[in-house]
């Protein structure tokens, strides 16, 4: 995700005039000399107060002794602590002094799954406040033993999802001196939908999604292991580690492409190199001074993945190898360019790293007071996965909860960024900076609507994939907001008379927009479909 570094090329701000190019809101220009703001720009500068609750969705009563985490990686390294504390008899956990930025918040406990609030945004100085509704969860129990079938003390094994969820929570048990581990809170296996062509309903194939377990301690990787479990189900999963080898891994550009226009920054661009087996990447290496990566890890044939970014174009370079125990192995990498982002690194979560510029402001209601609540939506220069889907959303909504926000827009073009709030007030304010500046602009909400309600979801995380929403004949609004339930808001929509049409459906859905209110339009199932239920 976008991070709050204070390090790095943000280390050197520049405070940079502000660069008013458009819109203020809605048909209002910027005046050519805009008055001095009485609050100070916000930061990520510092720290702020983080307090979640967390219930059960069972009967809604607090849940004790659940962990919560501030996850603000992508994908979580689970070799490092996490930034975690536990709730306590009334299901609420205090983070007194949480460093400011960007982050998703997530819990789970005993008996029960994980669940998260995603991209919510801590500014210095700040509070912030969050309820989670955890869902049932599963458990795993098992016995971890050496290649010699003795018990294996002390060895980690944590759940971390598939390579296809790379924000969830880890869950983790260390063995006892019988090798035994007991894992409670794992998130259930489920099918997840995923439309390769995003026409209808009826072109989709399903996938199940299965927590990997991972063993490991601090001197080496053991491979994934898959396990399926069902709601409430206690399972059983025994592991023979199989020994280690080192690997030594050294990325070089493939001379069999044209590199013509490329920098050789991309070099430096290699954000992972990992160890590739049976669908699954968790096992990384470790990047050494000099630029080669280095790793202990359980051996069996694999994959080697370089994984990174060149500009625009995604890198990879899948290697076969073979793995002996306490054999060394050196290879040489050879990665290339994958323009279209269809190759190995279209399955790697891409960081939200990228040519940005710091924009810090406060949101205000349209007689300039301080907004409360807000959410800043910034357009996403690509897909975190490499490669933007037809009907992915297209923007991050970032939810501060004071007026108060700090974001990170791309470089080039100038950017519009949008603020709203659920009652359907919205502004925007168009900036431009060079890489690395600090900007400073508010933006002031217009008295707007909304619309709300609820589609069924072509798939759910983490393609989330919906029905494509078209207000008034147009593209996707840069403020439609989607759940993973399916719920949706379109918010800064003028008062009166719109339409809204859903993709799969030729049903015209018409509705009168007022000023700071929403017009829910209920459940809509596109008519390929003959189950009205939502699920």
């Amino acid at each position: 995700m976008m991070r709050g570094r204070r390090g790095g090329m943000f280390a050197a701000k520049v405070l940079t005039t502000v660069m008013l190019l458009g819109l203020l809101g809605h048909g209002q220009r910027a005046p050519a000399s805009a008055p001095p703001s009485q609050r100070l720009p916000p930061s990520f500068d510092g720290t702020g107060q983080v307090r979640v609750r967390v219930v059960s969705s069972k009967d809604q009563r607090p849940l004790a002794g659940a962990m919560v985490a501030l996850l603000r990686e992508a994908p979580v390294d689970i070799t490092e602590p996490l930034e975690a504390a536990t709730t306590d008899a009334r299901g609420m956990v205090l983070f007194s002094a949480a460093p400011a930025g960007v982050f998703n918040i997530c819990a789970r406990g005993a008996g029960h799954a994980e669940s998260c609030e995603e991209n919510v945004g801590l500014v210095a100085g700040g509070a912030l406040e969050s309820s989670l509704v955890l869902p049932p969860g599963a458990s795993i129990r098992g016995q971890v033993l050496h290649v010699d079938g003795t018990p294996a003390a002390g060895v980690r094994v944590m759940a971390v999802g598939t390579s296809y969820h790379p924000l969830q929570m880890p869950t983790q048990a260390v063995t006892d001196a019988l090798g035994n581990y007991h894992l409670d809170g794992v998130s259930p296996t489920g099918p997840r939908v995923l439309a390769f062509d995003g026409a209808t309903p009826r072109d989709i194939d399903v996938y199940p999604f299965l927590p990997a377990l991972v063993p490991f301690r601090s001197e080496g990787w053991g491979a994934p292991r898959n396990i399926s479990v069902e709601e409430g189900e206690q399972a059983r999963l025994d592991i023979q580690l199989r020994g280690l080898a080192h690997v030594m891994v050294f990325p070089r550009r493939n001379p069999e492409q044209d590199w013509s226009g490329v920098g050789s920054e991309s070099d430096d661009r290699i954000q992972r190199v990992w160890l590739f087996e049976r669908g699954q990447f968790t096992l990384p290496l470790r990047r050494q001074e000099g630029g080669f990566w280095t790793g202990l890890v359980e051996v069996g044939r694999r994959d080697l993945v370089v994984v990174g970014s060149s500009g625009e174009h995604s890198i990879s370079a899948p290697v076969p190898l073979s793995l002996r125990p306490g054999v060394s192995s050196v290879i040489e990498a050879p990665y290339g360019l994958d323009p279209s982002g269809t190759g190995m690194a279209a399955l790697f979560p891409r960081p939200r790293e990228y040519a940005s510029f710091e924009l810090a402001g406060h949101v205000l209601l349209p007689d300039g007071s301080p907004a409360v609540g807000a959410r800043v939506s910034v357009e996403k220069p690509s897909s975190s996965f490499g490669m933007r889907m037809p009907e992915a959303p297209a923007h991050w909504h970032f939810r501060f909860q004071g007026a108060g926000f700090v974001v990170r827009p791309g470089v080039g073009s100038p950017s519009v960024v949008h603020a709203w709030l659920e009652d359907g007030r919205a502004g925007s304010v168009t900036v431009e900076g060079q890489e690395g500046a600090r900007v400073v602009a508010d933006i002031r909400l217009q008295e707007t609507g909304a619309v709300v309600g609820r589609v069924r979801l072509l798939s759910r995380w983490p393609f989330l994939l919906a029905p494509q929403l078209l207000v008034d004949e147009k593209d996707e609004h840069p403020l439609t907001h989607l759940e993973l339930d399916g719920r949706f808001i379109i918010a800064g929509l003028p008062p009166g008379g719109h339409s809204l049409k859903l993709s799969g459906n030729s049903t015209t859905y018409r509705f009168v927009i007022q000023a700071g209110r929403t017009t829910d339009l209920g459940y809509l199932v596109p008519e390929q479909s003959s189950d009205a239920t939502p699920r």
